[in-house]
């Protein structure tokens, strides 16, 4: 069946192209990516123990599968929360600073009142150079698989343990506002990721594996996730504690 929103529109001034396979048969054909770059910390994370050890795991069985693991400690030069901090709160405040100095502002988390009010005082050149960020991000990610030779990249989902609702995650045990440390980056780059069950810490909550992928490749990203789900099986990953 063709793809529900795959291709282009006239109507977008950033299109891309129609996908070169069907999302679909990717899933159902799916076998071992040849060659994966494995980054525990794309250069700037501090893990979680517990959530290293279950992606790693996860690697391993991934490598007994057939497929080809290149370790590189360092795939992005710096932490991108600023840039995407940058563009975030800019964001918020197109679309909700108009509520500012309204009876409406009350109905908006106080958690997220000050990132809108914060996006006001982002500069044009403060945006333009988180912009720039974009791209060498970008850059970095397709340079790394392109010395490495491999299509994907592999690394944890976040940085530490999924929190209780109205608190912060956890990385070893101390409560980090930056647990989600390894998602923000790759929304800056618009290459294509995906998240796998990894595994499980010992209060029972799910550890996730990030795969990235290419530019544009969606589908090699969903075959290696359905590769990742049969080969991680329940006997391999890291149970409830």
């Amino acid at each position: 069946a063709p793809a529900a929103v795959g291709g282009p529109d006239a109507r977008d001034s950033l299109p891309l192209p129609a996908p070169a396979r069907a999302f679909s048969n990717a899933v159902d054909l799916a076998a071992p990516p040849r060659r994966v770059i494995w980054s525990p910390t794309m250069g700037f994370a501090t893990i979680d123990r517990e959530v290293l050890a279950a992606c790693e795991a996860a690697v391993a069985a991934l490598a007994d599968a057939g497929t080809d693991v290149v370790e590189l400690d360092t795939v992005m030069s710096a932490d991108p929360l600023e840039d995407w901090l940058t563009m975030w709160v800019v964001a918020r405040h197109k679309a909700q600073g108009l509520f500012m100095d309204t009876p409406e502002w009350e109905q908006i988390s106080p958690s997220l009142r000050p990132q809108i009010t914060a996006g006001a005082s982002v500069t044009g050149s403060d945006h333009a150079r988180a912009l720039d960020a974009c791209y060498r991000y970008r850059a970095e990610l397709a340079d790394a698989m392109e010395t490495a030779d491999a299509d994907l990249v592999l690394c944890p989902t976040v940085a530490g343990q999924a929190p209780r609702l109205g608190e912060e995650g956890t990385i070893d045990g101390n409560a980090e506002v930056g647990w989600v440390q390894l998602t923000y980056g790759i929304n800056l780059t618009r290459n294509p990721a995906g998240t796998v069950n990894a595994g499980y810490t010992a209060a029972g909550m799910p550890i996730g594996l990030q795969v990235i992928g290419r530019h544009l490749d969606d589908a090699g990203v969903l075959a290696a996730m359905r590769t990742l789900e049969t080969v991680v099986s329940d006997d391999r990953i890291a149970g409830v504690g």
